[in-house]
């Protein structure tokens, strides 16, 4: 029974994932998975369950909006827009499907 123990970040694993842009032991990987936002910036996340198992992904104490599952968009109506987008704050990656999200750079407050 295999079990997973890799899980990858724009194509890279642990501890590479934190790695910066070009580094040599990846050549064919001139850009590291460390996205860095501005406050209000959106950023769309592509999930997709490769594995076996599904897997929480969570952004540590942020929502996103899922605004499409397997390629289509979440809508009542075709061509009505992503209006049963959704905020969740854990998605599952299920096993042979994809789930779009946006998710909206918080905006710091002064304290």
């Amino acid at each position: 029974n295999p079990k997973p123990v890799l899980w990858f970040m724009n194509g890279r694993a642990a501890p590479d994932d934190l790695s910066p842009a070009g580094v040599p032991w990846l050549p064919h990987q001139p850009y590291n998975c460390f996205p860095q936002m501005h406050p209000g910036e959106k950023l769309l996340l592509r999930v997709v369950g490769a594995g076996r198992d599904m897997h929480p992904l969570h952004l540590h104490g942020n929502h996103v909006r899922v605004v499409a599952r397997d390629g289509r968009l979440l809508e009542s109506v075709p061509g009505a827009g992503a209006d049963l987008s959704r905020m969740e704050f854990t998605v599952q990656s299920v096993p042979g499907q994809t789930l779009d999200a946006i998710f909206i750079s918080p905006i710091a407050s002064a304290v």
